[in-house]
């Protein structure tokens, strides 16, 4: 899923974008904004990958506001929007990736979007064996160098590097690494431990011969991404070119997801993340199923259904999917007996009952 902004004085813009984007399924509209400030909120706590911004709001610098956001997310893909070409070209002075004239055209746009997309895939073809760095955050957290496992110093100086993966190399403040790590100690204490922790982190990795991985602009953190294996990044890629992956790809991405995100670790920061990869894995899932059932091979498809549900037996969306699979390959009983475990399940365990949307095989 690719997650859109767009920064524009004239709410029309805004109705023309979500008719545009609405048609679009890889697309999410996250956010319309018409002034710097919510903007730049936005950019500090949630991921964007493609930014629609206006060169001509009143009272507003769209270029150092482009600049701004590129220095909290660099990886964002900003397209401007021109009334014409004479401020389209300024759009390229901060860098950005394009630029559409108004009114938007429906092909312009995806267009911009395909660019998007192809530029993503480029920037992962640094594969997996040219990166020496390898983190796996699923089914808990570790980090390896080359195959040897990097020892940290402290407890702290390994959940600063945890945390810097979960910004996905999104630059983040000290005074908001420093809240996350240590938010009931005094300021002068916390930030001396962040400078600590810091030069263990940079040693860890220096003693396997890797430099440079602990970006710093100013008084911002980040980690170079591009140095970095990590199972994260993969899964988000996958997210975004599902479509188009084959069902061996499928098998390849969902194996990823071994346990919940940073199982076992008491990162009170991480559950942000743990709801959005488990629904980022089931829609890789679902896609492999559909896939396969598209291909009449229906036991794998069942056994992806399945796994699934395996992974969390409360979940009603992966029960409904398997109620209408089996309603739909001519399994009525095991639809009926599978709706009749779940109800008992839930009555049982939490005293609930399945919701109304739940398909009814009766």
């Amino acid at each position: 899923m690719i997650h859109v902004i767009a920064v524009d004085e004239n709410p029309h813009t805004f109705t023309q974008l979500k008719t545009i984007l609405g048609q679009d399924s890889r697309v999410r509209l996250d956010g319309f904004f018409t002034d710097a400030g919510g903007v730049l909120e936005h950019a500090q706590h949630h991921l964007i990958d493609f930014c629609l911004l206006s060169t001509d709001i009143p009272g507003m610098d769209s270029l150092s506001l482009g600049s701004r956001l590129l220095g909290i997310q660099p990886r964002l893909h900003i397209v401007m929007l021109a009334t014409d070409t004479h401020s389209a070209y300024d759009a390229f002075r901060i860098h950005a990736s394009g630029y559409l004239l108004k009114p938007i055209s429906i092909q312009d746009l995806r267009e911009q979007l395909d660019l998007y997309l192809q530029r993503a895939h480029m920037s992962h073809l640094l594969t997996a064996e040219s990166r020496s760095v390898s983190i796996r955050c699923f089914g808990g957290f570790h980090c390896t160098v080359a195959g040897e496992p990097v020892k940290f110093r402290t407890a702290k100086a390994e959940e600063l590097l945890a945390l810097l993966v979960h910004y996905q190399g999104r630059p983040r403040s000290k005074d908001i690494l420093v809240d996350k790590l240590w938010p009931n100690l005094p300021p002068e204490k916390s930030h001396n431990l962040f400078r600590v922790n810091c030069t263990y982190l940079r040693n860890a990795f220096s003693e396997k011969g890797v430099s440079d991985l602990l970006l710093r602009v100013r008084d911002s953190y980040s980690i170079d991404t591009d140095r970095v294996n990590c199972d994260l990044y993969r899964f988000r890629q996958a997210e975004l070119s599902m479509t188009s992956l084959s069902a061996n790809e499928l098998e390849a991405i969902a194996s990823i997801y071994c346990g919940e995100y940073l199982e076992s670790q008491e990162y009170t920061w991480a559950s942000s993340l743990k709801l959005p990869s488990f629904d980022i894995y089931k829609s890789i899932e679902y896609h492999l199923a559909e896939l396969y059932s598209a291909q009449c091979e229906y036991k794998k498809a069942e056994n992806v259904l399945l796994r699934v549900k395996s992974r969390d037996p409360y979940d009603e969306e992966s029960v409904d999917r398997l109620i209408r699979f089996y309603l739909s390959t001519g399994s009525p009983r095991i639809a009926q007996n599978l709706y009749q475990d779940f109800t008992s399940l839930l009555s049982q365990a939490l005293g609930a009952s399945p919701s109304d949307k739940l398909t009814r095989p009766f």
